[in-house]
């Protein structure tokens, strides 16, 4: 197996542990619990994932979070108020984009990022590599609750589990 597939191999498998922080083996199972909202930024170096998740004794904001360098991955966990987390999700609510503006750029490094959001009826994704302008508004409200995530966590957890699986 030559270089490239070897890492496009191990990529998949990092994307993957990034896609499910519910299920990562360094932060306690929460086996009932619900993914109310996940947004991530994978940037060539560093790639972040987060999700709210409502739990039968309240919200929890999870962070996982991938180095390039080591190929190691960090978790967090902390309790989420109630009312910090329903005005985010207003915010969002209220966010109107044109969904399919996708830009014509290309490049070979840059950061990813993207918006899940489900409910019992369904489920809406957004990702993005470079954003259209009209989608400003959007990227404002990422920015600015990644910042409000960031402000709620504490350090990071290795898990030695996950490291074995790659």
């Amino acid at each position: 197996m030559c270089f490239f597939a070897k890492t496009e191999e191990a990529l998949h498998v990092s994307l993957k542990v990034l896609e499910s922080p519910e299920t990562y083996p360094g932060l306690p199972s929460r086996p009932d619990a619900k993914v109310l909202l996940r947004i991530w930024r994978y940037a060539a170096h560093l790639q972040s994932c987060y999700i709210v998740s409502e739990c039968p004794d309240g919200l929890f904001l999870r962070r996982l979070t991938r180095t390039n360098l080591t190929n190691d991955f960090y978790g967090s966990e902390t309790p989420l108020e109630q009312g910090g987390f329903a005005r985010l999700s207003a915010e969002l609510d209220k966010i109107h984009i044109p969904p399919f503006l996708i830009s014509e750029s290309f490049g070979l490094d840059g950061t990813t990022c993207g918006i899940e959001k489900e409910r019992f009826a369904g489920k809406a994704r957004l990702e993005r590599w470079d954003a259209p302008k009209a989608w400003g508004d959007l990227q404002k409200w990422h920015a600015r609750t990644l910042e409000v995530f960031e402000s709620a966590l504490p350090g990071n957890t290795a898990a030695e589990q996950t490291r074995d699986a790659r």
